[in-house]
């Protein structure tokens, strides 16, 4: 059965919950996203033949089930993670944790019990993920994903500290054109690549693939972007650790800095320790032509390296703090220099002012002439109105004004029309399909809303991605891969589950993940519901004359009293034997 993304994601997450007590927030990746590539791995790649990770004896995930409860378990597993960190050249990648640091994850028994329950987590049969991954989609790098964002939030650091949200990532790689790529001999750069994650999800807008290079200073953090290359399936992406301002890896054969196609950064905000290690004034690779940033600021600096590392013909998107738009002195002079040779693209419409006053209710007030008439009134103040109508009358005013019925009228139109268009695309899902290719094609269509007044084309899109995220992208996953029928079958739940059941029979619980039994019944057996709903109700009368008997002859030396059995109930048994 195809797993739920939902449910995928609170699985991992209650492997942060058994970390917590002894570590920092940001520590718990060390522990849990190693723990995630080795049950990948292992699920993925043990008994295939040229597999792009070998998993050797003694170095999987089944190696760790079977040290639960054992006194050493912290040290045996760091061995296995050794062992298939030597076997694919991951030594100071993926063994970065350590799992017997009693300072971390206690001491004795405490240490044995938190792995154990760790360890299990990952255990369980939800998470086999060589059984449940829609081709084309990206299960496990959507999980790496979550995790980086609820550590950033439980850490209390800045996500950009190793991530950028993905949102924010398909933006950058939209405006430079990497969806017109059309080689995979082109490539995508990151100098500052963090874990990884923008540099990835750039390389994916691309339709045939790019060749990825990224460096990224911080050693735990890099180690996390090769994980995330494997988990994300781009196994011989270029990762370099090492501080790129002060020695960039990626060079030409002439010793200058190596170019691309596409560059994505989203660097560290003003850092005052940018120069060090090296002397701007004399670079070797003439990154400072235009000029050398402040000593104790280096968001130019990050700038101008990114621009060196562009090809002729490339483009680049970066993320960059306010200030560089309006500091002064030396800052003022490298902007000035890099606007001037048109290195920077300006987006906004021609002749189209920066900070443009517009009256916020103007466009309402145009669809809305007779509503704006009836709300106000002209006051004796220039530039004011009285208001007509109270405070509280305002919005029921508004909702029963003719103009707005019209409008709202219109826009439910248009979403019906939307919606009975997508109907055959939707119904069409079968095993196979692809799920973020759907949500692509189900998006595009969402241009029926242009021409629709005072409708935001991206509140729509937003409304979309939120039904997608919370309900409907675990519902495409499961038809993808088990079939309509396959996805909605139903399952019993244990005894102690906490799950919410669908459907009680007796004492039995059953949930259906795809389409709840109560659609189905109200659907097509609303007959019989409403037949057993009317023998409920007899039944239940039945019962409360029962009771107002027993209540009005209870009593020590009643007739009730002597037929009753031991345990105190009247059966037809004690009746005749009476």
């Amino acid at each position: 059965m195809a797993i739920k993304k939902s449910d995928l994601y609170s699985s991992l997450w209650k492997s942060c919950d058994e970390l917590r007590g002894g570590m920092d927030a940001s520590q718990y990746k060390d522990y849990v996203l190693v723990l995630l590539f080795v049950k990948y791995v292992s699920d993925k790649y043990i008994g295939q033949p040229d597999a792009l990770i070998v998993v050797p004896p003694g170095g999987g995930f089944a190696d760790m089930v079977a040290l639960k409860g054992d006194k050493e378990i912290g040290d045996k597993i760091n061995k296995i993670i050794g062992r298939l960190a030597e076997a694919n050249d991951l030594m100071g990648v993926i063994n970065v944790a350590d799992f017997n640091d009693p300072n971390k994850l206690g001491s004795g028994k405490e240490m044995v019990d938190r792995l154990s329950n760790l360890v299990g987590i990952f255990e369980n049969p939800a998470l086999d993920f060589s059984k449940n991954r829609a081709e084309g989609d990206d299960l496990l790098g959507d999980a790496y994903e979550y995790l980086m964002r609820h550590f950033a939030t439980e850490s209390g650091k800045s996500k950009g500290q190793f991530y950028t949200p993905s949102e924010v990532s398909r933006v950058m790689a939209k405006i430079i054109g990497i969806n017109n790529a059309r080689s995979q001999d082109q490539s995508v750069y990151d100098p500052t690549g963090g874990s990884g994650s923008l540099v990835l999800k750039a390389a994916d807008e691309a339709p045939a693939g790019l060749s990825i290079y990224a460096q990224e200073m911080d050693n735990a953090t890099a180690a996390l972007a090769k994980m995330n290359m494997f988990l994300h399936d781009n196994p011989t992406a270029e990762i370099w650790q090492g501080n790129t301002l002060a020695s960039p890896h990626w060079l030409n054969e002439d010793g200058g800095l190596k170019t691309f196609d596409f560059v994505v950064a989203n660097f560290p905000f003003s850092n005052k320790a940018w120069s060090t290690g090296f002397d701007p004034a004399n670079d070797l690779y003439g990154r400072f032509a235009d000029g050398i940033p402040p000593a104790k600021n280096g968001d130019y600096a990050f700038l101008l390296h990114i621009i060196k590392s562009m090809k002729s013909s490339g483009k680049g998107a970066v993320i960059l703090p306010h200030g560089v738009l309006f500091r002064g002195n030396v800052e003022a002079d490298i902007r000035k220099k890099l606007v001037r040779r048109g290195i920077i693209k300006d987006h906004r419409s021609a002749g189209e002012p920066l900070l443009r006053h517009r009256d916020d209710l103007s466009r309402y007030w145009e669809l809305f002439p007779a509503l704006r008439q009836r709300l106000f009134a002209p006051s004796s103040r220039p530039g004011y109105s009285e208001l007509q109508v109270a405070v509280g009358e305002i919005k029921p005013t508004i909702f029963a004004d003719p103009e707005f019925v019209a409008f709202t009228g219109l826009v439910h139109e248009t979403f019906a029309r939307w919606q009975a268009g997508n109907l055959p695309l939707l119904k069409g899902i079968a095993v196979g399909a692809r799920p973020k290719e759907l949500i692509e094609q189900l998006s595009r269509t969402l241009r029926a809303f242009d021409e629709v007044a005072l409708i935001d084309k991206y509140d729509v899109y937003q409304h979309l991605m939120t039904y997608w995220a919370e309900t409907m992208q675990d519902d495409v996953y499961m038809i993808a891969v088990d079939g309509w029928l396959g996805a909605n079958k139903l399952r019993l739940l244990e005894e102690k589950s906490k799950e919410k059941a669908d459907l009680a029979i007796g004492k039995l619980k059953y949930r259906a993940d795809l389409i709840p039994p109560s659609l189905i019944i109200a659907r097509y057996f609303a007959a019989e519901q409403q037949a057993l709903d009317d023998l409920e109700a007899q039944r239940e009368g039945v019962a409360r004359q029962i009771e107002e008997i027993e209540e009005e002859n209870a009593g020590e030396e009643s007739l009730l009293e002597e037929v009753r059995n031991d345990q105190g109930k009247v059966t037809r048994n004690s009746v005749m034997a009476r």
